[in-house]
């Protein structure tokens, strides 16, 4: 699919292209990944539109025994199963625990 417009106040979000991100392996060579972060933000720039860099780094603060998000799984879906797989599988297990809606209840119930 082509992008044939923008919102007239849109930003790119760059997420996690800093120095300790990019020295790991990736799918696509990151030169070129740069590059194109690169030219996208200079022309949001010469607009004088944002550019919203984004760096995750470690945990949520206040809870510092496990991860601060918890997903159950069997409470969501998706339109596409290949794109909840994945999600499940690489995503997810990234952002937080996961689990099913009983075990969370569970746990609010035990609290």
């Amino acid at each position: 699919m082509t992008v044939t417009t923008l919102d007239p106040k849109t930003a790119p979000i760059v997420i996690d292209l800093q120095k300790g991100i990019v020295g790991l392996p990736a799918v696509h060579p990151i030169g070129g990944v740069l590059a194109a972060a690169t030219v996208l933000a200079a022309a949001s720039r010469r607009r004088g539109l944002p550019v919203v860099l984004v760096n995750v780094m470690g945990g949520a603060p206040g809870r510092t025994e496990r991860s601060n998000v918890t997903l159950a799984l069997d409470a969501m879906t998706d339109l596409s199963p290949e794109a909840h797989d994945n999600a499940v599988a690489r995503v997810f297990p990234r952002l937080g625990e996961t689990g099913s809606a009983g075990e969370s209840a569970g746990l609010l119930d035990r609290a």
